[in-house]
This record gives structure tokens, sequence and C-alpha cells, in this order.
């Protein structure tokens, strides 16, 4: 009896300890999973400030999806995240794409001309101010929040153009604060008049 009661405690050992092995290897790959969809595949990002109220408010959470454009470029109207080297920091900035590779883009009165077209904006609250003219050149991207009046972006000499290269991914919908899920499609054809 006092044998078969060992051979059970010992078999009782070995699946305790496969049992924590097959746990081990299944939080590991839970993990290794999540870092290289969280690096390579989308990202939960959360906006800073209020540069593009009121499509999306300071502290929101959005859906980043980085595979976007591994077959594509962004754009007009697409709101996306791209990031700067900035005092030896990487800062990730939330715009929209107004102007893409070989547009004209104007602003004047008021209101933002893409290739001589007045840019149809529903989102925006508040007029964009300021004359500017910019022919785009390849490889770059004139992006604006939505909060035209305190946004960095674009419009300001000193921000410029945004590169290809900077580009992180496309935000597909907004997921925090939960029950206000929206989805961001913009169709191209309502962007303009």
């Amino acid at each position: 009896m006092d044998q078969m009661n060992q051979t059970e405690s010992k078999a009782q050992k070995k699946d305790i300890k496969k049992d924590i092995r097959d746990t081990l290897i299944t939080i590991v790959s839970a993990l290794i999973l999540a870092i290289v969809l969280n690096t390579f595949v989308f990202q939960l990002i959360e906006v800073s400030k209020t540069s593009m109220v009121p499509t999306l408010q300071d502290s929101e959470v959005v859906f980043l999806n980085k595979t976007a454009y591994w077959f594509g470029n962004p754009k007009s109207g697409d709101i996306i995240v791209f990031s700067r080297k900035e005092s030896g920091q990487t800062v990730n900035y939330v715009k929209r794409v107004i102007g893409v590779p070989g547009d004209v883009i104007e602003i004047k009165g008021g209101k933002v001309y893409r290739n001589g077209h007045t840019l149809v904006e529903p989102y925006l609250a508040v007029t964009t101010y300021g004359d500017i003219y910019c022919e785009i050149p390849e490889g770059k991207y004139f992006v604006m929040g939505d909060n035209r009046n305190v946004s960095l972006d674009s419009k300001d000499n000193e921000f410029g153009l945004m590169l290809e290269s900077e580009v992180v991914g496309k935000v597909a919908f907004k997921v925090r604060p939960f029950g206000k899920i929206e989805k961001y499609v913009h169709d191209y054809a309502d962007f303009q008049k």
C-alpha cells in the first residue's frame, strides 16, 4: 500500500510540474504575442492635449492600426499618428492628413483649399486662420489638428510638413471612454467640394 501511495505521489508531483511548465509556456507565449502585435500590428495610444478637439478629446484612447500603410499611403482625411524626435525623446502626434504629395494646399479667408477645391470639414468647431500656400513634395504630407487655433501642425513653419517615414499608423477607432466607441472612416469624396 505504501509503495502504491508513493507511486501516486510521484505521479501527482509529475502532473503538477507539467501543469506549471504548461502554464509558464502559455504565459510567455502570450507575452511574446502581445509584444509582437503591439510593436508591428496595433497599439493603443492615449491622446494628449487638445489639438484634435472636437474629434478627439484629451486623455481619450484610440486604436492605432500600424498595418494600414504597409501597402499604401495616407490619404487626405485620414487621422494618423506620427512620431518625431524632440529634445532626445520620441513624441507622438495625432493629426488629420489634409494634403498628400503633389497637392497644393491653400488657406485663405478662413477656408482650406486643396488643388483649388474647398475642403468640406464638418468636424471643425473653429475657422482656420492664416494665409498659407504650400506645394507638397514627394514623401511629405500636410497635416493639421481639428482644433486649428491651438494645434501645432503644418501651418507652422517650425513644425513643417510630416515626413512619410514618420508615420506610425492610422487611427481606426476610439476605445476610451468606454461606451463612446467611434470608428474613424473617411470617404475621400466627402472631403472636398
